[in-house]
């Protein structure tokens, strides 16, 4: 007799075969390779008859599915932004986060997917500025040399330890996917709404702070 379990968590399902109360002891690895945490009452009746020291042939009764509303569910851990090549990147926009978005924050007809075009560009500026950052002064040439020069500058004690690009980094990067025209902004506005970035202005200079 067979009894399929589903395991239901936000981020993942698993379907996992039982043929028999004994093979519950097979199903902790599976589980674990997923990050789940599951209670002995989400895995039903055999469970608990194994736990408790029960005969492994006890009678195979119906285990309890374990539904995304269960109290016991994981958490699902926070999201951070993954790192490529060394420096962070900024998340994509779910369709789910944009349509929380307030509609006054709104520039036009702008989709997720032209949000999503934004925050690419953003990750490519804060992906060469980091790469630059990351070469020893001695093998720069001149060019290099100014735009390393310009990041140090642009640092502050408001900076120590965390990602950032400024409104001139963003100029002079020159991408098709964020300008600074009012559609530009507003989509900075609203990456700062989804806590995406943090703004920091000092010394003359704006700052977009990678939240992590």
């Amino acid at each position: 007799m067979y009894q399929e379990l589903t395991v239901t968590c936000d981020i993942v399902t698993e379907q996992i075969a039982l043929a028999r109360p004994s093979d519950l002891e097979n199903l902790a690895p599976q589980l674990a390779a997923a990050n789940i945490s599951v209670p002995p009452c989400a895995l039903g009746r055999p469970a608990l008859r194994l736990q408790r020291g029960l005969p492994a042939d006890a009678p195979f009764l119906p285990a309890a599915p374990w539904v995304a509303g269960c109290a016991h569910r994981a958490k699902e851990p926070p999201r951070k932004a993954p790192i490529f090549d060394g420096t962070p990147r900024i998340l994509p926009v779910s369709q789910e986060e944009f349509d929380a978005i307030p509609r006054y924050m709104m520039k036009g007809r702008l989709t997720v997917q032209r949000m999503n075009e934004a925050v690419d560009a953003l990750n490519e500026v804060f992906g060469e500025k980091y790469r630059i950052m990351r070469v020893p002064p001695s093998k720069m040439k001149d060019a290099m040399r100014r735009k390393y020069q310009a990041y140090r500058a642009a640092e502050t004690e408001a900076t120590e330890g965390v990602w950032f690009v400024t409104e001139d980094d963003i100029k002079e990067a020159n991408l098709p996917g964020l300008k600074l025209d009012p559609t530009g902004r507003g989509i900075l506005c609203m990456l700062r709404h989804l806590g995406r970035l943090q703004e920091n202005r000092s010394k003359g200079i704006t700052r977009f702070i990678m939240v992590r």
